[in-house]
């Protein structure tokens, strides 16, 4: 009750679930902690925190990689042919992972400057219903497969929103 308050409720509670969700726990390790911590029990709608920390975290993120860009491309002389490299990832080892992201960082100044997100499931609707309004699912096919995907929407997305990396998604051929 001493913690200052906003409009999504007490801050140390949205600290607490910002923690948690960092270090890839949830609501049973913070239950778990409370306990152990003998503090105060969680909050009842420990979830509801996730919307307004997921858009906060995108507002950052997105900021930030348009600082990645421009700095990029200041370094090269102002044009903006950029060299950029991208990588992926999997959830789990091999190529048997529902998640995936890929990266594309600057070789110039080792910033992230796009990165994408692919799941082939959905713990919303657990893809049973094609009605979810939210639904996560946006791959179907091998995770091998998921990098590949992953890179043709971060140029897409570059050459329709970023506008930043248009002269580079020119020369690629996929």
């Amino acid at each position: 009750m001493t913690s200052n308050i906003s409009k999504t409720g007490y801050d140390i509670n949205t600290r607490l679930v910002y923690a948690f969700r960092c270090i890839g726990k949830g609501k049973t390790a913070a239950r778990a902690f409370c306990a152990v911590m003998d503090l105060p029990p969680l909050p009842a709608k420990f979830e509801r925190f996730n919307s307004s920390l997921s858009t906060a975290l995108e507002k950052v993120c997105s900021k930030s990689m348009m600082k990645a860009v421009e700095g990029a491309v200041s370094l090269n002389d102002n044009v903006r042919d950029i060299s950029v490299t991208l990588d992926g990832t999997w959830q789990k080892r091999g190529h048997s992972s529902m998640n995936g992201v890929i990266t594309a960082t600057s070789l110039d100044t080792g910033n992230v400057i796009d990165f994408e997100c692919l799941s082939k499931y959905c713990f919303t609707c657990k893809n049973i219903s094609s009605n979810c309004e939210n639904c996560k699912k946006n791959y179907e096919g091998y995770s091998g497969g998921m990098e590949s995907k992953d890179a043709m929407k971060i140029f897409q997305r570059s050459v329709s929103t970023r506008c930043s990396l248009c002269e580079i998604s020119r020369g690629w051929r996929f």
